[in-house]
């Protein structure tokens, strides 16, 4: 009976833990939106266009300092790194100088 009743206060546990995580979201989940809503801004190539009105509330919404620790060398083929970061901080993101964003080193 002890032990039917740990395992079902274990698994509660583990369901508020993972109920939580997805609260504060995922740095893929972040990363789709962002690229969805602002390629325009962060798009590699020229022209650069400032920020929709959508891609503020998604980038306010969105922790882009996480979005670096999933970047991989084909987004950095699409996107700017150095736009990315800048976007960020533009509305109020910190990234750490010296630390690294997919390759890009933030300065």
């Amino acid at each position: 009976m002890f032990a039917n009743a740990f395992i079902r206060l274990m698994v509660f546990a583990l369901a508020i833990t993972m109920l939580t995580m997805l609260a504060q979201g995922s740095p893929l989940v972040f990363k789709a939106h962002v690229f969805q809503n602002c390629m325009d801004t962060i798009k590699k190539h020229p022209p650069y266009k400032p920020p929709s009105r959508k891609c503020i509330n998604t980038v306010t919404k969105s922790n882009l300092v996480s979005i670096c620790s999933v970047l991989d060398a084909s987004d950095e083929e699409k996107i700017s790194v150095e736009r990315l970061v800048s976007l960020g901080r533009q509305f109020g993101q910190h990234f750490t100088p010296g630390a690294k964003c997919g390759t890009y080193t933030i300065p």
